[in-house]
């Protein structure tokens, strides 16, 4: 009895566009397949996706206008500073507060001047002193209060003053006691004083007067 002869399974054979595709790259290979009928179409691969913007990159973008925003900052600060350390002695001005407790007639609250008071206030202890190394000279007229001391916001810097020794003489004008002025009987009471501070080679000297009452 004869045996029937094996039949070996049939191959399948590439075709054209397998062959192909077997030369492209994984990725683009994967891209082809089969459909009805046994053709082989390419489908386009989709587009990639944008690329991601990582902190890096963004601050890398960012660098131009934040520079231009420190720097237009820094403008700001600079002008600010100009302006805060501008010395009151360019104020020809009078001080508005200064004027209005001049005309106060109130008893208690009136600001003495020259010739209103039986003892005139006296410098007695200056915690700090205006040292500078320009010879110039500052004038300036200060409310003293009944207490001893320099009312804030009652000092005026006269015109032709020296800007630095008027910037260090309102720094320092805080920390300086007076004996206060009195009217007769020993009442105490806030006097309109002229403070004149001189600079020569590096040494300084004050000087207190009684001052009149200023026009305007």
């Amino acid at each position: 009895m004869r045996r029937a002869p094996m039949r070996r399974a049939p191959t399948r054979r590439a075709d054209d566009g397998e062959r192909r595709g077997s030369s492209l790259a994984p990725v683009a290979r994967a891209h082809f397949a089969r459909e009805g009928g046994g053709a082989t179409v390419a489908r386009v691969p989709p587009p990639p996706p944008p690329p991601l913007v990582t902190s890096r990159s963004s601050s890398l973008r960012a660098r131009p206008a934040l520079r231009a925003a420190l720097v237009a900052g820094a403008v700001v600060l600079s002008t600010l500073g100009a302006c805060a350390r501008r010395p009151r002695a360019a104020f020809e001005a009078p001080v508005p507060a200064l004027r209005e407790a001049l005309r106060d007639t109130v008893v208690g609250r009136r600001v003495h001047v020259a010739g209103e008071v039986a003892r005139t206030a006296t410098l007695v202890d200056r915690a700090r002193t205006v040292v500078s190394r320009v010879d110039g000279e500052v004038r300036a007229h200060v409310v003293v209060s009944a207490r001893g001391r320099v009312e804030p916001g009652l000092v005026e810097i006269l015109p032709g003053s020296d800007a630095e020794l008027a910037e260090k003489l309102l720094a320092v004008l805080p920390q300086w006691r007076f004996r206060p002025a009195e009217r007769r009987g020993g009442m105490r009471v806030r006097q309109l004083v002229l403070v004149t501070v001189r600079s020569r080679d590096r040494h300084t000297s004050v000087d207190l007067q009684p001052a009149p009452r200023p026009e305007g």
